[in-house]
């Protein structure tokens, strides 16, 4: 899946907490293809706009919204940069009748995700090395690497 795709599983099974629930994604990159098994890294988004108000448990996590009116979003959603990525085994995606794919985010977009990413405490370093490499093949070059 490119970097960049926003999409819709409506049953995703890689819960870290909570119940099975329609959940969106944005797709950041991938493992190597010379890796025995290809990842994806997905990032999540919220809808409990709530938690980082004023005075909300997630008040001072960096983040990033995302206003249906601009992007193809059915409502209001979070990016929370404080959260780990998802990997999930790339054959896990591929014809998965549960995912919807509901457009790209645009260069600019991923730049600035991928910035606030090498910044983010959540992301490993083989990570966002994994993202950079991705992003560097679909045309998205000149981003720092990480130290």
């Amino acid at each position: 899946m490119k970097p960049g795709t926003i999409f819709r599983w409506s049953q995703f099974p890689y819960l870290k907490s909570g119940e099975i629930k329609p959940r969106w994604f944005i797709s950041l990159g991938k493992t190597s293809l010379l890796s025995p098994q290809v990842f994806c890294h997905l990032c999540t988004t919220t809808r409990n706009i709530n938690a980082f108000k004023k005075g909300g448990e997630r008040e001072k996590h960096d983040n990033f919204t995302f206003n249906p009116e601009k992007y193809p979003f059915d409502e209001e959603c979070i990016l929370d940069f404080n959260e780990r990525p998802y990997s999930v085994p790339e054959k896990d995606l591929k014809n998965n009748p549960d995912i919807e794919v509901k457009g790209i985010l645009t260069d600019q977009d991923l730049r600035m995700i991928y910035n606030r990413i090498l910044q983010s405490p959540s992301y490993s370093r083989q990570i966002i090395l994994d993202i950079h490499a991705s992003l560097n093949a679909i045309g998205i070059i000149n981003l720092k690497k990480p130290k």
